[in-house]
């Protein structure tokens, strides 16, 4: 089509977003393989995709035909704001904000609008970085818009200056390879930049088209290598080699919402914390907040200072970048509520999606931005009552796509289905895979024994196993895997609702401990109780030694509420008690359970041990 556009309205502006964010979508796997800066984690592409597709979902099926033009900035401006992931999405929210801020009511945008409105846009997303770094995503924005600027002076006609901006975008994006070191040394062009120019594309390719989305969109091409992001494949060498691009570990995010947010404020408390990479995108009365830190729980506490903390997430990037170094074919993924010894966690490249803890008006990340002994310090300290919530089902689509992007299949471990919403969660982010990309295994258990299952899951991936064997092998050891408590303090299960309060009156005048188990379906029940109070962890300790065969073997962890005293009586008990007990490690109840067992709870669990080939190759026999 020759007709001159001179004019853009919401709905032509509308389909040309859809376009743009269509192709970065598309090229997101290429993206996340050439992310090195500013830190190798290979999420940049997913990032992106995550957050134009929370857009894309919204201005293609809700937006009405004739959408107003400031109407349709508002909302992708809002929208950017609540589902921005990474450095890359903060940064594009902040622009779009500043595309909303610059158009104001105009219904209809001529070249010399768009001048401003995308010279504005990009100042204001440089803004938003602490650290402005030459020969990244914002520089490419600035560029595209000073080629658009510079072109409107002689040129009106939209398409044509569309097409122009693109190429002098492109030119941008390949000189960015000799703009910053580390990516001269990878020899790629940086990841979130190669991001925006795919939405370029993306536009570019819909204009040519005579304004109509195609049906295949053409597979965006790529030219020069792609980088060797870990030379070699040890945890080890992964670990340096991250450690070597930065001393954070977290890519903390969050929104901070106030009537009279004070923006400048919140930029210039977080610049004093210990943290790079510092974005602070926002809105008239949000901001979205991204950060790398070593402390989480940090930046949660001081955003509070200025509003209330909303979509709290916090990415472990060292372990991310560990997937580079992760044998097998399959990634283990588990839930906070599952107790499992950390060092197990790093050794065999077992990834975890935190549970909500809210206590009073603050909600925290479970084992991640805080751990077990402050959470029962405070929740001791204080009159509210703890609460959990389950992970919101993004959270795990995050996760699995991650690990998706990087050739991994995907098998969740999840805590019981009887007992919280969390494993449906997770099967609800699956279906956004394709068949056989993720797979979800309600372990029908909690605490301890959910982290020995998905520990063995994790183990037989790491063996090589393929997807079906280690879904094989994990359903049969969920049999052979028992998880035991002891509740010391049953008001605290009364406190969090799931507790009768007679049951607490009946304990106290009776002195008596209940002794809890999970059922084969996934239920917790008591199934015997201790009467008094003398050595009742000996007791306890007995009861299980006398369930244990002395001709198999055992894989035991022992998880404690701030009680670390008698896990190590009980510990002891055991290990006197059986000659074949595999390792018996002992572990920290973590919140999410530790809410309604309160200080002083121990659960232990029970795992019938046999390597994962060779009970592969028994139930073959069998």
């Amino acid at each position: 089509m020759n007709k001159t556009i001179r004019k853009l309205d919401g709905d032509q502006f509308r389909q040309l977003l859809i376009a743009g964010f269509r192709a970065t979508i598309a090229d997101k796997e290429y993206i996340n393989k050439i992310n090195v800066f500013p830190v190798a984690d290979s999420d940049t592409g997913t990032n992106l995709a995550m957050t134009f597709e929370a857009i894309l979902t919204t201005i293609s099926d809700q937006s009405p035909p004739r959408i107003k033009l400031s109407d349709l900035l508002t909302k992708i401006a809002n929208l950017a704001v609540d589902n921005a992931r990474g450095n890359s999405g903060a940064i594009m929210a902040q622009y779009f904000e500043g595309l909303r801020a610059s158009t104001e009511k105009r219904r209809k945008l001529n070249a010399d609008q768009l001048a401003t409105a995308l010279t504005q846009a990009a100042q204001q997303s440089l803004a938003a970085m602490s650290t402005p770094v030459d020969g990244t995503l914002p520089t490419v924005l600035l560029a595209h818009a000073t080629a658009w600027k510079q072109q409107s002076l002689i040129e009106d006609d939209l398409k044509t200056l569309f097409t122009f901006a693109y190429d002098e975008a492109k030119k941008a994006l390949q000189r960015t390879t000799n703009q910053l070191p580390v990516l001269r040394q990878a020899g790629v062009v940086d990841a979130g930049a190669q991001g925006f120019v795919d939405l370029l594309a993306g536009m570019d390719e819909f204009i040519k088209n005579d304004c109509q989305h195609p049906h295949n969109p053409a597979a965006i091409k790529h030219n020069g290598k792609l980088p060797a992001l870990v030379e070699h494949s040890s945890t080890s060498n992964a670990d340096q080699h991250f450690e070597s691009q930065t001393a954070y570990r977290f890519c903390t995010e969050c929104v901070v919402a106030a009537e009279n947010l004070d923006r400048p404020g919140l930029i210039s408390a977080l610049k004093n914390t210990d943290c790079d990479s510092l974005v602070v995108a926002g809105t008239t009365g949000k901001a979205r907040v991204h950060l790398h830190t070593n402390n989480p729980a940090e930046t949660f506490l001081l955003c509070e200072d200025f509003g209330q903390v909303l979509r709290q997430k916090a990415d472990d990037m060292k372990r991310q970048h560990r997937l580079q170094a992760h044998k097998g074919k399959v990634a283990v993924v588990v839930d906070s509520a599952a107790d499992l010894d950390a060092d197990e966690m790093d050794r065999l490249h077992l990834h975890m999606v935190p549970v909500r803890l809210i206590l009073g008006e603050t909600e925290y990340l479970d084992k991640v931005s805080i751990n077990p002994t402050d959470y029962y310090q405070k929740i001791t300290a204080s009159d509210a009552i703890p609460k959990t919530s389950q992970p919101p089902s993004g959270d795990f689509r995050r996760q699995f796509e991650l690990l998706t992007s990087h050739g991994y299949q995907v098998l969740y471990v999840g805590l019981s289905a009887l007992l919280s919403g969390t494993y449906q969660a997770a099967v609800t982010a699956s279906r956004h895979f394709k068949e056989g990309q993720v797979f979800c295994l309600n372990s029908r258990s909690a605490t301890t024994g959910e982290g020995l299952i998905a520990t063995y899951a994790a183990e037989a991936a790491d063996q090589g196993m393929e997807l079906d064997q280690v879904v094989e092998v994990t359903r049969i050891i969920r049999q052979r895997t028992t998880a035991y408590a002891l509740i010391t303090d049953l008001s605290w299960g009364v406190r969090g609702g799931r507790i009768p309060p007679f049951a607490l009156w009946l304990a106290q005048h009776l002195r008596i401990s209940p002794l809890i188990r999970n059922s084969p379906a996934g239920e917790l029940k008591v199934y015997n109780i201790l009467v008094g109070r003398k050595n009742r962890f000996e007791r306890f300790a007995g009861k299980i030694a006398k369930k244990l065969s002395h001709d198999r073997v055992y894989r035991i962890v022992i998880a404690h509420c701030d009680a670390l005293a008698n896990a190590k009586i009980i510990r002891r008990h055991l290990l006197s008690k059986h000659p074949g007990i595999y390792s018996c490690q002992i572990v920290e109840i973590g919140p999410a359970i530790g809410a309604h067992v309160g200080p002083g709870g121990v659960a232990i669990g029970i795992q019938d041990y046999i390597p994962p080939a060779e009970l592969l190759q028994e139930n073959a026999d069998a």
